[in-house]
């Protein structure tokens, strides 16, 4: 009778140590799905924040290749858009040429690539100091979608004399 009590109290002790175990590996899993969610999360932050940075400095800095880009009739053999003459002074008929490339569903992707922001959505707005918008362009940004991460990049720029301010909001 000692015997089968001894044994029954392993059987108890062996299903209360695996019971511990699989509750301590439940949740050592569980935090770390949570923390690589975490770093995944602040990866795409980044890798947005990049693109439109890097978007934004393009286009009100460099006049974009070839130089000439926006008298072409499509998006063949440009390798980047800039919208600049000059150093933060914008070219008038380059950022409309961009308005419609971007507005047209059959080049707004390539626009996109040339802009460095392919993977992702893009709106672009040119105000006055004001906020007076003169332009506003791209894909429309749902603002009640809390899932979304959007990042905004202001440039200022001169537009035809007058100062303004570019913002590049990026999103996927």
């Amino acid at each position: 009778m000692d015997m089968m009590n001894k044994g029954q109290e392993q059987s108890l002790d062996l299903i209360f140590a695996m019971g511990t175990f699989i509750v301590a590996l439940l949740l050592i899993t569980s935090t770390w799905l949570m923390i690589g969610n975490r770093v995944n999360s602040a990866v795409d932050r980044t890798n947005i924040g990049d693109a439109a940075f890097y978007a934004a400095e393009a286009l009100v800095t460099t006049p974009g290749n070839p130089i000439n880009w926006h008298e072409q009739n499509n998006m063949t053999g440009v390798n980047a858009i800039g919208l600049a003459d000059y150093r933060n002074v914008i070219n008038s008929d380059k950022l409309e040429k961009l308005q419609a490339l971007i507005n047209d569903n059959s080049t707004g992707d390539s626009a996109k690539e040339a802009l460095g922001l392919g993977r992702y959505s893009v709106n672009i707005d040119v105000e006055q100091i004001n906020g007076t918008k003169l332009y506003s362009f791209g894909d429309a940004f749902n603002e009640t979608d809390e899932t979304t991460t959007n990042l905004i990049v202001q440039r200022m720029a001169i537009l035809n004399g007058s100062i303004v301010r570019m913002k590049v909001s990026v999103w996927e």
